[in-house]
């Protein structure tokens, strides 16, 4: 068994792969928008076997993400995320259909993200201000929490007769 000394020296000569952290946004009225996370320049990254383009920007995303029912929420917080997205949201003109995100982490060199979370902009999930946009999400589909099951007589017998 090796020792803690040996095991440091191998961590340390090990050369460190770069992570990328992605954000991506769609919905019909503005397509796609696909983000990178605290990058300083373009990446491209294969994205279900085409090459696609990401726009570096600066956000707070919550590093570990499970689909526990403790954990169905997680804020975005970007920081002077500029005009483009601003613009993105105020096209919206189908309020019924949700903005659907993914957050996926790819490593380099590696064509498939070792992690990946398809959430939804809850309603009322966007705040603007003038330095800074929160996006709150959820694993929920927003568009059928809402949903009431209809009246059916086989199922409620009892008020067919009133």
């Amino acid at each position: 068994m090796p020792t803690k000394l040996e095991q440091r020296k191998f961590w340390a000569t090990l050369e460190k792969l770069e992570e990328f952290q992605t954000i991506e946004f769609y919905h019909p009225d503005f397509g796609y928008i696909h983000l990178v996370v605290d990058k300083y320049f373009d990446v491209i990254l294969n994205l279900n076997g085409t090459p696609t383009v990401f726009k570096p920007v600066h956000a707070e995303v919550p590093k570990n993400m499970s689909q526990t029912k403790s954990q169905s929420f997680a804020k975005i917080k970007f920081g002077r995320i500029g005009v483009e997205f601003r613009k993105a949201l105020r096209q919206i003109k189908q309020t019924l259909t949700p903005i659907q995100c993914n957050l996926r982490t790819f490593i380099q060199g590696v064509d498939n993200p070792i992690n990946e979370y398809f959430m939804f902009v809850q309603p009322n999930g966007i705040q603007m201000d003038e330095f800074n946009v929160t996006v709150t999400l959820g694993y929920d589909n927003p568009a059928k929490l809402s949903i009431q099951s209809f009246y059916d007589p086989a199922v409620f017998t009892g008020l067919q007769n009133l």
